[in-house]
């Protein structure tokens, strides 16, 4: 169940493992060809999939550092404390909603991070772009 829910793209006209399999919300075919709706199962649900509260433990806080370590990436790249307050609460929010589409969450958070190592560089070689 784990392994499935990881691999699970969130399309249109598809109900979502959780809303389906664990939440049951009743929804029907033609629902899903109208609405893209998704019931949250946030991290704890996200990690117990697997059956093992242990898991759980361990991926709960393995999921509480990766947050803090971008978090303190975001600060040491750009020094720029409203991009990073962006950042925070982006990261805050797909914890808070983690489990939907794991694969393509990790694309938007590459392609911002990246926008981030951009931004460094240019703070690097251009002395205008000192933001500190």
């Amino acid at each position: 169940l784990f392994i499935q829910a990881l691999k699970e793209r969130r399309v249109r006209g598809k109900i979502d493992l959780y809303t389906l399999e664990i939440a049951r919300a009743g929804l029907s075919d033609s629902d899903a060809e109208k609405f893209q709706y998704a019931t949250i199962p946030g991290g704890i649900a996200f990690f117990y999939y697997t059956g093992s509260l242990l898991f759980v433990l361990v991926g709960m806080a393995s999921l509480t550092c990766l947050m803090l370590f971008l978090e303190r990436a975001a600060v040491f790249l750009t020094h720029n404390p409203y991009l990073c307050a962006l950042w925070s609460m982006s990261i805050a929010q797909t914890a808070a909603s983690f489990g939907l589409g794991v694969g393509q969450t990790a694309i938007y958070y590459l392609v911002c991070f990246s926008a981030m190592v951009f931004i460094w560089i240019l703070q690097k070689i251009s002395p205008a772009a000192k933001l500190h």
